[in-house]
């Protein structure tokens, strides 16, 4: 049964990460997780000092090598502080303890690969945070460059990608560069949209999240599957909400880089990979947005609501069988809920709607701000599926 991936978050309420570490090493040791193998690490914490988070990321880094060895996962640092679960999380994705788990390095990237039943998964991790010198557009190209040194040297392609994440340092912000001002969100746009237009990816997009944060510059995490037949991955179409790479030069922002136009932004809004009976589905970042433009409510709690409407109607069992899937869903479980929230006054009233909503899923509230000034919550999630055996 596939895929047997597993989420769990973790928090420390001061600001010392060998208390963090302590507290994965249990986790990890616990008997519940015996069966499971991380694979991956996602580390949120305040990056309004930039000293204090790079040197935050040096120890994280550090610790996890001399604890874990080589079976330390790829990890990145993200600048978004969490809000009511302590000062510094961890995201942990973990993989069932049957498959093969193999940590490899490419130009000094970390990254893991996971076999099971001929179907093989790369779990991906870039953050360029060291090279203060270079510029956003510099650091969003080497990123996606490197991104695609890496699926080279295991076979793969963008279009391999499921779930994509990318942090965007300001990301509402501009800069003036010899051709005009640019929005630090449309350059991302132009820059992603020339490597997957290099590389032939000109439909089905992996789901991602486009999401500010305060410090990095930028930040690039990918899951890929190079799937078998009897695993099918899809694209998982909106009935409320425009494709997002279908929108008009007038919701994007800045100057253009290319002579075309303004890119919009080239992902799903979910992505499914189906086996028999069972599925996950990646929930790309999802905001009250009806067709193309933002739902006027200024309400941070009225939005959630909103959101996770969407969130919803996108995996129904009618959008499921519109999109292509003929089964019926049975059950519907979260594995994770990411919760983006641009002001942190905000976060009870956002996270009381996400505990009457989502009451069993591991939660996460991040401050963060998010691509529309308008938008006060951006939501994702990771949904398994049994569907129902005929």
């Amino acid at each position: 049964m596939t895929p047997n991936f597993h989420f769990e978050i973790l928090h420390t309420y001061n600001h010392r990460v060998d208390v963090l570490i302590d507290e994965l090493l249990k986790f990890l040791k616990n008997p519940e997780q015996a069966g499971k193998q991380l694979v991956k690490l996602t580390c949120f914490l305040d990056g309004s000092d930039a000293q204090y988070f790079r040197e935050t990321t040096t120890q994280l880094l550090n610790s996890l090598t001399e604890k874990l060895g080589d079976k330390a996962p790829p990890t990145v640092t993200v600048g978004q502080p969490p809000l009511s679960t302590g000062t510094i999380a961890l995201e942990l994705t973990l993989f069932d303890a049957n498959a093969e788990v193999q940590f490899k390095q490419l130009e000094g990237i970390r990254y893991a690969v996971v076999t099971e039943n001929e179907h093989k998964w790369l779990l991906l991790g870039i953050a360029l945070h060291e090279l203060e010198s270079i510029n956003f557009e510099q650091t969003v190209h080497n990123s996606f460059a490197l991104a695609e040194q890496i699926l080279i040297a295991e076979q793969l392609r963008f279009s391999h990608i499921v779930r994509q994440w990318n942090y965007i340092e300001n990301i509402t912000g501009t800069t003036r560069l010899n051709q005009g001002e640019f929005q630090f969100y449309q350059l991302f746009n132009d820059i992603r949209a020339a490597f997957y237009r290099n590389n032939h990816l000109t439909s089905d997009f992996p789901a991602a999240t486009g999401i500010g944060c305060s410090c990095g510059g930028f930040v690039l995490e990918l899951i890929a599957l190079d799937s078998h037949t009897s695993v099918k991955t899809g694209s998982v179409k909106s009935p409320v909400q425009k494709n997002a790479y279908d929108y008009s030069q007038g919701m994007l922002i800045g100057d253009a880089i290319l002579p075309a136009g303004k890119q919009a932004p080239l992902f799903e809004r979910a992505k499914i990979v189906e086996h028999q009976h069972t599925g996950l589905v990646f929930i790309s970042g999802t905001a009250a947005i009806y067709g193309e433009d933002s739902v006027e409510i200024p309400d941070a709690g009225e939005q959630t609501e909103i959101t996770i409407d969407n969130i919803f109607e996108l995996i129904s069992t009618q959008n499921l069988q519109q999109n292509g899937i003929q089964k019926v869903v049975e059950t519907l479980q979260p594995g994770y809920v990411r919760v983006y929230v641009k002001n942190p006054e905000h976060h009870e009233i956002v996270e009381n709607v996400c505990k009457k909503r989502f009451p069993t899923a591991p939660l996460l509230l991040v401050h963060s701000d998010v691509c529309r000034p308008e938008l006060l919550v951006e939501i994702e999630a990771a949904f398994h599926v049994h569907f129902q055996q005929c």
